[in-house]
């Protein structure tokens, strides 16, 4: 996930991570793990909102899903765009 910054050098603004936290939330609900993610900071007014929420549920609901679950994620690697905003920005 280090590498999503890579994606903000598409947009002007980069520095809108700047100051930004990341948390885990994670307790047993019904007898299963339960994983809330936050990215405190990011607000809708920024440019890049649209593409990091889509992003970080493909991460978060699918990516590391995979890597709990299956032992193989779907990281985002130099020209392997995972979103459809990546791809399109990318033109992959």
């Amino acid at each position: 996930m280090a590498r999503a910054g890579q994606l903000l050098q598409l947009h002007r603004g980069q520095d809108e991570w700047n100051g930004t936290t990341i948390s885990f939330d994670i307790a047993e609900k019904d007898g299963k793990t339960e994983i809330n993610f936050t990215h405190h900071g990011l607000v809708s007014e920024y440019e890049c909102y649209g593409a990091c929420s889509e992003g970080w549920t493909h991460y978060i609901t699918n990516s590391l899903r995979d890597l709990i679950t299956a032992g193989t994620g779907q990281p985002n690697g130099k020209g392997k765009a995972q979103t459809n905003t990546e791809k399109a920005l990318t033109g992959a």
